[in-house]
């Protein structure tokens, strides 16, 4: 059977392109986990570009959005009363089942609430886009569990741990945690993962007074491809652009990867050839590249992202003029830098001093930065220069990736280590 399925990374389009892409009728999505969002993705949901939420949030392992805690001005509340238990056997444990503020929330609804309010459909969860199209997908997964039962091989236990499904038998799987063993029929398999959504919908979205039954659960190639038939059943036969975090840029062009996938597209083409597309182009975006965003009405955010305007243009001068190499950045004496800016003096001490309050170059999984929680508690919005709307994601790779190293070389230059 001929490709179906194309994974590639597109660095050559600027975010006014996506934009545009979405405002015509293209699927043009980011795809994230509950927990505290950063700026970068504040911005773009705020410029209208969707975000569909992944519901496997794995409390232990998705750990850059920190989902166990709230960020808010600086600080840090922990959102579980009790210190969570440590996975083990290969468990793990989903941010959707695991309660908080006296059981009224999810991590995952604390996180989402209020995304829903700042940005309305812009922000939606896998399980909600999916049940939109619910009797296509019940197709799909009725041909999975007739031809490759194991493309449903994982299970949720009440407790929300999520495990692997064994085959006890030609017909019986059984799923079992410490707290929990549950036993599901093959030919169960497909309405016990599309109730399963259902579930996954409620515990993101309304949780409040629901009581877990758990269920069985898509596996992972399944849940990518059923979220690329969806785009297909939405917007048509056009390419899908998929605005990734740091990571699924580096995952999803490998051709493990892709070949996993496609596996099952080809599976559905097989038995029902309506459902899919003859070609599913799929482009990857690195967005966690657009940081130039900050909330409007920050004089500190403004301040430093001001700088690094400054400094921006600072170093494009000294690259162009083949004076320092991009690769490897390292200072000119401090007369040349004053002479190609008379203000890098006083732009490296503004830095020194509210680079910390509004930094641009954060580690997700370690460090406390401005969230959802922030623009909700203040009633900011975010806001970018629109020259940023307009760059190529190569260009502003390049810029990044040299920029930091420049800015710490100017600090080291014009300012007190003391």
């Amino acid at each position: 059977m001929p490709k179906i399925l194309s994974i590639k990374a597109e660095y050559d389009v600027t975010v006014a392109d996506l934009i545009s892409l979405h405002r015509s009728g293209y699927s043009v999505f980011r795809t994230s986990h509950a927990g505290n969002w950063s700026s970068y993705k504040l911005l773009l949901s705020q410029l209208g570009l969707p975000d569909c939420v992944w519901d496997v949030t794995c409390m232990h392992e998705d750990i850059k959005n920190q989902p166990q805690k709230q960020f808010l001005a600086g600080d840090t509340m922990s959102l579980l009363d009790e210190p969570p238990e440590k996975p083990i056997n290969g468990e793990k444990h989903l941010s959707l089942y695991q309660r908080c503020c006296n059981g009224t929330h999810t991590l995952s609804s604390y996180h989402l609430e209020p995304l829903k309010k700042l940005y309305g459909n812009v922000v939606c969860t896998q399980s909600e886009l999916l049940l939109e199209e619910e009797e296509r997908l019940k197709r799909v997964f009725a041909v999975v569990q007739k031809y490759a039962p194991e493309m449903i091989g994982r299970y949720i236990l009440p407790c929300g741990c999520m495990v692997n499904l064994n085959q006890v038998s030609q017909d019986t799987y059984k799923a079992r945690c410490k707290h929990h063993t549950a036993t599901v029929q093959k030919d169960d398999l497909a309405a016990s993962a599309i109730s399963t959504l259902h579930e996954l919908r409620i515990l993101a979205l309304n949780p409040k007074g629901y009581i877990p039954k758990g269920g069985a659960l898509y596996s992972f190639n399944l849940v990518v491809a059923s979220f690329l038939l969806w785009s297909f059943w939405k917007f048509g036969d056009k390419p899908i652009y998929m605005l990734s975090g740091p990571d699924m840029i580096g995952y999803a062009t490998k051709e493990s990867f892709i070949r996993s996938v496609e596996n099952v597209l080809t599976l559905v083409a097989q038995h029902s050839p309506d459902l899919i597309p003859s070609n599913v182009d799929l482009r990857v975006v690195p967005a966690t590249l657009f940081c130039f965003g900050y909330p409007s009405g920050d004089t500190a955010a403004e301040q430093v992202m001001k700088v690094h305007d400054e400094i921006i243009n600072l170093q494009n001068i000294l690259f162009a003029s083949g004076r320092v190499d991009p690769k490897k950045p390292s200072m000119l004496p401090k007369r040349a830098l004053l002479k190609a800016n008379d203000k890098i003096e006083e732009l490296a001490k503004m830095l020194q001093m509210s680079g910390v309050t509004w930094n641009i170059f954060i580690n997700p999984a370690k460090d406390v930065f401005f969230s959802q929680h922030d623009l909700e508690h203040t009633g900011r919005r975010m806001t970018v220069d629109e020259k940023y709307l307009n760059m190529p994601f190569r260009y502003i790779e390049k810029t990044l990736t040299s920029l930091q190293k420049v800015e710490q070389l100017l600090i080291s230059q014009f300012c007190s280590k003391n």
